[in-house]
């Protein structure tokens, strides 16, 4: 692998642990408030905000959906539940696990930025 393609990958990994990070920091704040407890605290901007929110984790589930079983116990196991660094070494070598978590983290992008 060249220089320039492990590069990509590491942007690549990088740029999916951000968006997983603020998939999961929005469900955990979604979940705190009611629209009505936000309406009364913070008004329309609070709401717009929740919305926001909302719009983000419908548009991470749907490209989560589109994926894979495979892949989607990649994206949850590194990056959603972030399990040991080893879990699936019960499963595939490591050449395997990585070109796998590659092509599944290429395939995700391709999805969210459509």
């Amino acid at each position: 692998m060249g220089r320039n393609s492990k590069s990509n990958s590491l942007l690549r990994r990088k740029q999916m642990k951000s968006i997983v990070d603020e998939y999961v920091s929005y469900l955990q704040n979604i979940g705190l408030k009611t629209f009505q407890i936000i309406l009364k605290e913070g008004g329309p901007s609070s709401l717009n905000s929740r919305l926001e929110m909302k719009k983000y984790i419908d548009k991470f589930e749907k490209c989560f959906n589109e994926l894979d079983l495979l892949e989607q116990d990649i994206i949850f196991n590194d990056y959603i539940e972030k399990k040991d660094g080893f879990w699936w070494m019960e499963f595939f070598s490591q050449a395997t696990y990585y070109r796998l978590k590659d092509k599944t983290i290429i395939h995700f992008l391709d999805i969210w930025n459509k």
